[in-house]
């Protein structure tokens, strides 16, 4: 859609004989290559990360990515299935080149690329996100499919409205962390070093309590 750069519709996602459309190698090997990277992200995140502060948040993430990935293959909703990676492959991009920096003497680079991912977050997972991808997976499916009924309508939405919500929170958490930065002068990591000073907050108020 153009709102991704692109001068196609969201429609097309469910026209071309769905659900038979044609699916590419290439696409397909993109599709198994994103699918190993999340089960992999999950099973070492359960195997040796069951004590991170951000564990639980991230489990359901990768839970829901993997069992989003998996389902849309299944049922060849890989149209829309290509724009939910798109979206989250390119916002991932100033993130991950962030916390390269994150722990590094280079505060102004990393804060750079904060405002970057915050940019690309705002835009693309808070508004294009819901106001394309999962609008057309609600009402475009039905419409151009004639009413029919759509397999895995509700699991699919459902999984996918379970993403915003995160992407909503951890937005609010990368803004809790940019005002720790302006205060404070300080960078730290995204999700996981933020959520943990949070902890240590708390305990150190129960303490004073006692």
């Amino acid at each position: 859609p153009a709102a991704l750069g692109g001068s196609g519709d969201t429609k097309q996602c469910w026209t071309d004989g769905y659900p038979f459309q044609a699916v590419s190698d290439t696409f397909r090997l993109y599709y198994i290559v994103a699918t190993g990277y999340h089960t992999s992200e999950m099973v070492f995140q359960l195997l040796f990360e069951s004590d991170r502060p951000d564990f639980s948040e991230m489990l359901i993430h990768h839970m829901t990515a993997v069992f989003l990935l998996v389902f849309s293959f299944l049922m060849n909703f890989v149209r829309i299935g290509s724009l939910v990676l798109f979206i989250h492959d390119v916002s991932d991009l100033p993130t991950y080149l962030a916390k390269i920096f994150v722990d590094s003497p280079c505060s102004k680079t990393t804060f750079g690329f904060y405002l970057c991912m915050l940019a690309a977050w705002g835009y693309l997972r808070l508004y294009v996100f819901p106001a394309y991808v999962i609008k057309s997976a609600m009402f475009e499916s039905v419409e151009q499919l004639n009413g029919d009924d759509v397999v895995g309508w509700y699991f699919f939405n459902g999984l996918m409205g379970v993403l915003y919500l995160l992407h909503l929170y951890w937005y609010f958490m990368f803004l809790k962390m940019g005002w720790h930065f302006v205060k404070k002068g300080e960078t730290r990591d995204m999700q996981a070093n933020l959520t943990a000073m949070d902890l240590q907050k708390l305990k150190g108020g129960g303490k004073k309590d006692q």
